[in-house]
Parts: C-alpha cells; sequence; structure tokens
C-alpha cells in the first residue's frame, strides 16, 4: 500500500545552551484516499531512521491501486514544499533545564539521563554545603563552649564564696548570740556587715547561674538552628523533588531541506477476514 514518505534535514542553533547540531528526521503519510487533507504532514507518522528500501516487492505481495491523487503529477512540488514548511513550524530540538543549578541537559540525552546526571551533581552540591555549614557552626559551637566554661567556672566561685560568706555570717551572729548570753555585750555592725556580705555574694551567685543558663539555652537554640538548617539544605537539594523546565529550540528555517521524497509500498497483511496489519509497524 503506497505512502509518502520525507527526510528532511535540520540545523537546530541556540548560543544560550551551547547548541548547534544537525538533525534528521523521517515521516510516513498513508495515503488510502484519492483526496488528501489540506495539512497532510500533521498526521503523518515519524519513524527513528530512514527507510531500508528495497527496488522490487515480495514475490507473493499484490500491489494495492494506486489512488488518482498519486497520480498527478503537480501534487508532489506542493506536498514538498508543505513538508519543508511542516519541518519548519512543527519540529524542534527538545531539552530539559533544571533553573536551580542552571543545568541543561545536553543533544541526545534524555530525560531519565539528565534527571540521574542531576541527581549527582545534587547530591556533591549537598555535601559541599553540608560541610560548609559544619564549618561555619563549629567556630560558633566552639566559642559558645568556651564561654558556657567560663560561666559555670564562674558560678562555682560565686557559689563557693557565697557558702563561704553565709558560713561567716552564721559563725558571727552565732558569736553574737553567746556573747549576749554570756552577758557580753553583742558587737552589732560586725554581724550585720557579715550578713550583708554573704547576701551580695548570694547575688553575685544567682547572677552567674542566670548567666550560665542563658549560654545553655542559646546553645540548644543554636543547636536547633543548626539541625533546621541542615534540613532546608537536605530538602532543597532533594533529588526527589527535581522540576524539569522544557525547552524547545525551533529549527534553523534557512537551514531546512528535503533529502528524500518519494512513495514508498508498505507491506501489510491482509487476514482471510480481509482485517488487514501493517507488517512495517512494528519494525520501526
Amino acid at each position: 500500500r503506497p505512502a509518502l514518505y520525507g527526510r528532511g534535514r535540520l540545523h537546530f542553533v541556540k548560543s544560550t545552551y551551547d547548541v548547534d547540531t544537525w538533525e534528521e528526521r523521517m515521516f510516513l503519510k498513508p495515503v488510502r484516499d484519492d483526496e488528501l487533507p489540506d495539512e497532510i504532514w500533521d498526521n503523518a507518522r515519524q519513524i527513528p531512521k530512514p527507510l531500508d528500501c528495497v527496488d522490487e516487492p515480495d514475490e507473493d505481495a499484490a500491489l494495492a491501486v494506486v489512488p488518482n491523487c498519486l497520480q498527478g503529477a503537480k501534487n508532489y512540488k506542493t506536498w514538498e514544499k508543505e513538508l519543508k514548511e511542516f519541518l519548519y513550524r512543527g519540529q524542534s530540538l527538545k531539552l530539559f533545564r533544571f533553573a536551580d543549578l542552571k543545568l541543561t541537559s545536553i543533544v541526545g540525552e534524555t530525560e531519565g539521563e539528565f534527571r540521574i546526571r542531576l541527581e549527582t551533581a545534587l547530591s556533591e552540591l549537598r555535601d559541599r554545603e553540608t560541610e560548609k555549614l559544619r564549618e561555619q557552626y563549629a567556630s560558633k559551637f566552639q566559642k559558645m563552649r568556651d564561654e558556657i566554661k567560663e560561666a559555670e567556672a564562674r558560678h562555682d566561685k560565686e557559689t563557693a564564696q557565697y557558702k563561704s560568706r553565709r558560713m561567716e555570717s552564721v559563725l558571727s551572729v552565732g558569736g553574737s548570740l553567746l556573747g549576749a548570753l554570756l552577758g557580753r555585750r553583742p558587737s552589732r555592725a560586725s554581724s550585720v556587715k557579715s550578713v550583708g556580705q554573704a547576701s551580695r555574694e548570694r547575688q553575685d551567685m544567682l547572677t552567674a547561674e542566670a548567666k550560665a543558663e542563658q549560654l545553655q539555652n542559646k546553645y540548644k537554640d543554636m543547636e536547633k538552628e543548626f539541625t533546621e538548617t541542615m534540613s532546608q539544605v537536605g530538602t532543597k537539594l532533594d533529588s526527589s523533588r527535581i522540576e524539569l523546565e522544557d525547552i524547545e529550540i525551533p529549527p534553523r528555517k534557512s537551514d531546512i531541506s528535503v533529502e528524500e521524497f518519494l512513495v514508498a509500498w508498505l507491506p501489510w497483511f491482509v487476514s482471510e477476514d480481509g482485517i488487514a496489519e501493517p507488517a512495517w509497524a512494528s519494525q520501526d
């Protein structure tokens, strides 16, 4: 059975994506009726490689009747011209782009192959970003630990001084009471001074304790911030969340050429019941 066959050569150029390549596109349009639609190539079937033609049909095959439309020489010029127009307006070079990394697939690279390349790039970037965060926070954590250590040492010192002053105050007050019981005149000024010093030492201890607690809470907040930041990096660079942008590059019109245009007789299987199936469809 007859079909129109066209093979065109297209030039795709786009400096933005470093594209400058030539491709061939092949199309088949089976002809079953005397009249073809105006845009005959719009419903044509694209095939992956040029037809492997022979000069003679199989000896057991019968040739279908040639439609009248294929017998008019002027039609071929029209169809060839329409093929060239179809190649310009209906064909493009499709690429994939991942904007986050400003990466674009290369010519001939499938979406699956590009995603695998992106996974590798994201994994490497995630490792770099993670290491950078660890280095940034390592110095912050060390500085905070040093401040906490200093504050705790200060608290321990103030606590020891307060306990010492409190003991002195207790002994001073106790001595005054004992002296009064024994008939000696108590030294009220000394007792008041001792109590006052103990009170000040207690306040210094509480201040040091609050400072150490404040730094410990700040350290915990920093740990939480670090964990959340690391999680955000992991989420942002998660390969399972990749969203690709489809890019279509049109062919350069001035470079389009029709390399081959002819009527090809395609083999069909016809059962005894008259059901026809293409013998060429499974051999694209």
